[in-house]
C-alpha cells in the first residue's frame, strides 16, 4: 500500500488497519534521510498504473514500450497529475532490452521478440533510439541484457559505456 509507505517514511508513529494487516502505534527506524521521502516509482504500462502514479507516486517506470507510446503515456499521465492538483511533472523511466551490434552477437540475429520494444542495432542506431526516448520524456533508462551470455553482457556494457554513453 503506497499510502502506508508514505506514512511510514514521513511520520514518527503510524497506525494502520488494512485488508491484510493491521498495527497500532508502529515506529519505523531508521526512516529515510531524504526529505520529505525518497521518490516512489510506479511500474506498469496500463491506465491503472498511470492513475496510481498520479495519485500516489512520483515517477512512472514503463517497460518495453516505444517512444511514441511513452509520449502518449506521458501526456495522459500529466493530465491525471494535474487533475489531482499536483504541480510540476512526474519522473519518467523505462526498462528496455538493449542489443548492440558487435557485442550482443547471438541475439541480434534473432527477430525482435513479441510486442516489446527494444533498443537494438549499431552504436549509431542505439544513440538515435535513445534520443527518441529522451525526446519522448524519458529521464532514466534501465537496460535489460539477460537473454545474452555473460561474456556478451560484459561486452555490451563496455561498448555502451565507451561508445554510446558519451553521445547521449
Amino acid at each position: 500500500n503506497l499510502r502506508l509507505i508514505h506514512e511510514l517514511w514521513t511520520q514518527e508513529v503510524v497506525s494502520f488497519e488494512g485488508r491484510y494487516c493491521r498495527f497500532q502505534d508502529m515506529q519505523t527506524s531508521p526512516r529515510p534521510v531524504q526529505q520529505p521521502r525518497p521518490p516512489i516509482w510506479v511500474g506498469g504500462n496500463s491506465r491503472r498504473a498511470l492513475r496510481r502514479v498520479a495519485e500516489l507516486g512520483d515517477g512512472w517506470h514503463s517497460t518495453g514500450i516505444t517512444p511514441a507510446a511513452v509520449a502518449e503515456g506521458r501526456e495522459r499521465l500529466q493530465q491525471l497529475w494535474e487533475s489531482r492538483g499536483r504541480s510540476g511533472s512526474p519522473l519518467l523511466s523505462i526498462r528496455i532490452a538493449l542489443f548492440l551490434e558487435g557485442a550482443s552477437r547471438e541475439v541480434l540475429s534473432y527477430p525482435p521478440r513479441g510486442v516489446r520494444a527494444q533498443v537494438r542495432g549499431s552504436v549509431q542506431q542505439v544513440v538515435e533510439t535513445i534520443g527518441q526516448y529522451k525526446e519522448a520524456g524519458i529521464e532514466h533508462m534501465v537496460f535489460e541484457m539477460s537473454t545474452q551470455a555473460h561474456a556478451n553482457i560484459l561486452q555490451t556494457m563496455e561498448t555502451f559505456m565507451s561508445r554510446v554513453r558519451p553521445q547521449v
